[in-house]
């Protein structure tokens, strides 16, 4: 989406891959301590020599540049794929501790993190293209069968706020005419509590 008209453009790559790889392990290191740890590798890759873009004047576009029926445009063989994170990894830790009733109170958290993206299909020095690391954690006592549950908790407690999507349009901010991205970001930290929860179960 761009372009000196703001439009909407349709393109065909002859070519394009992917393939990554997932694990997953689930640790008890010691009684009523669950360990859980993920990573996922992936590698996309836009293959046709020829296929070019409309690019932004802010950032830097990176990739090679050339000028196509009087614009400017960048070349974008090899590039990978638009939010296509080449890691993204996890560890969460949750620590139980039984009560009498058949409830139990626990701790949790977790640890989440990708590497840099890119929203645009060309590549470009923005820092929308920043690796991300949050985290959350959560203190709660939950019922016998989890049938009630009472917690405190805290989102994105490492207070990281990155852009998490764009749009490269045309923005006339004064008379003249700058090209740059519209995008929006993440949430800063939050925290808080949540009251007494019932669930139900159905047989």
């Amino acid at each position: 989406m761009g372009g000196a008209a703001n439009t909407t453009t349709l393109l065909d790559a002859k070519k394009a891959i992917g393939r990554g790889v997932e694990t997953t392990f689930a640790v008890r290191p010691v009684d009523n301590l669950l360990v859980t740890l993920s990573a996922n590798y992936n590698f996309t890759s836009i293959k046709d020599p020829g296929l070019s873009v409309g690019v932004c004047a802010q950032p830097s576009v990176t990739n090679p540049t050339g000028t196509v029926n009087g614009q400017t445009v960048a070349f974008i063989d090899g590039n990978a794929l638009p939010n296509a994170p080449k890691w993204i990894d996890n560890v969460n830790l949750r620590y139980r501790i039984p009560n009498g009733n058949g409830g139990e109170y626990f701790v949790f958290t977790d640890w989440s993190y990708r590497s840099k993206v890119d929203f645009f299909l060309h590549q470009s020095s923005s820092p929308n293209r920043s690796r991300c690391c949050r985290a959350a954690c959560d203190s709660a006592t939950a019922g016998p069968a989890a049938s009630t549950r009472r917690a405190a908790f805290a989102r994105n407690i490492t207070n990281q706020v990155r852009v998490t999507g764009a749009i490269d349009l045309d923005n006339p901010p004064t008379s003249s005419t700058i090209r740059a991205p519209s995008a929006c970001s993440s949430r800063p930290c939050s925290d808080g509590a949540s009251p007494a929860l019932w669930r139900m179960r159905v047989r």
